[in-house]
């Protein structure tokens, strides 16, 4: 099935997935713990079924770009991903033989920044050509404001526990201290200091 005859998941479905999924990839690794990237990085909307066309909510998993491609590896005569990666690794070699060769003025640096521009073109295009940048998702901005609201929240929450067992242990400290009153205590500070 081609990119243009494939369904989208609703944007609202996708949003609540997000929330319940906590903004991280669930993705079981094959060492059999929990993935857990963070989707804010960008993630993929997986059919878990593999049927494109099926958008129920029950059929949508959020998943990390790494853990979508190797998930639907098994479906696909090649990863993309993969071959990008290896593309990459090419490209990092012949950067590296250009850098060594301009420390050894075999080269210009002049020289160095095209060579340099022209691997990043490549990469570029074979992202694009590989589909890899169309399907990647970002959380919507409401999301991120709810989430980011959530994190204040609980900072907040957590702010007021530890004030209130501050004073909670201040006031047991005063206690068992025979001091009666606030009052007593800055009292006798007074009096040690005349």
């Amino acid at each position: 099935m081609g990119q243009e005859d494939r369904e989208n998941f609703l944007k609202t479905d996708i949003d609540r997935k997000y929330i319940e999924q906590d903004g991280v990839c669930r993705n079981i690794l094959p060492s059999g713990r929990m993935c857990m990237n963070p989707l804010s990085a960008g993630f993929h909307a997986h059919h878990k079924d593999g049927d494109h066309s099926n958008n129920s909510y029950e059929n949508l998993e959020l998943l990390c770009i790494p853990c979508h491609y190797y998930k639907t590896v098994k479906q696909m005569q090649s990863n993309p991903l993969e071959e990008h990666k290896k593309l990459q690794r090419v490209v990092i070699s012949g950067l590296l033989k250009a850098i060594e060769e301009t420390v050894n003025k075999s080269i210009k640096g002049t020289d160095l920044e095209r060579i340099t521009a022209a691997y990043s073109k490549i990469l570029v295009e074979s992202w694009k050509e590989k589909g890899l940048a169309a399907e990647v998702q970002y959380p919507s901005g409401y999301i991120t404001f709810i989430r980011n609201m959530m994190e204040e929240k609980l900072l907040e929450k957590t702010f007021y526990e530890g004030f209130k067992a501050g004073i909670k242990a201040g006031a047991e400290a005063l206690k068992d201290s025979n001091i009666l009153s606030v009052e007593e205590l800055f009292s006798d500070k007074e009096q040690d200091e005349d």
